[in-house]
């Protein structure tokens, strides 16, 4: 989804740059000219007309890339930039007997969290579909927390 920002902003940015080449009024034919009465406006009049209209179009551009950063924040993983969830109880789908590197839990939800670090941790023995408590640490990372097992802190990528 980052991915997808920058170019976004690239081309809003290049579509800014080409409307300021080209002034809102030199784009009108002469009909539209005469019938917005602009035809009988100053060439001071005409530039402030067009500065204006640039700086609208600047304020769609920023408003549209906050709003785009904003869906992708609230689109990636744990929704804590909008809808921070203090706590989640559910289950963790499938045998869990530790973790380690990489490792991803899924939840009966759909919900996917992985390992925010690089920790080791293997059980004595698996343990199938076990209750799960989430609650919020710091950074958008969560303490995950099944019986018997250490808490872990993860991150939700899906």
């Amino acid at each position: 989804m980052k991915r997808l920002i920058a170019p976004l902003v690239l081309l809003l940015s290049c579509a800014v740059a080409t409307a300021a080449e080209t002034s809102f009024t030199s784009t009108l034919s002469p009909d539209d000219l005469k019938a917005t009465g602009l035809d009988g406006l100053s060439a001071e009049q005409i530039q402030r007309l067009d500065a204006l209209v640039e700086h609208y179009r600047s304020a769609e551009v920023k408003r549209e890339v906050v709003k785009a950063e904003k869906k992708r924040r609230v689109e990636e993983a744990g929704l804590e930039f909008e809808h921070a969830i203090p706590r989640l109880e559910s289950r963790i789908v499938g045998t869990v007997d530790g973790w380690s590197g990489g490792t991803t839990f899924t939840l009966e939800n759909g919900q996917i969290w992985k390992l925010a670090n690089r920790e080791t941790y293997i059980h004595y023995k698996n343990v199938k579909n076990p209750p799960v408590v989430l609650e919020k640490a710091t950074f958008g990372n969560y303490w995950l927390r099944i019986d018997g097992f250490p808490g872990v802190r993860v991150r939700r990528v899906k």
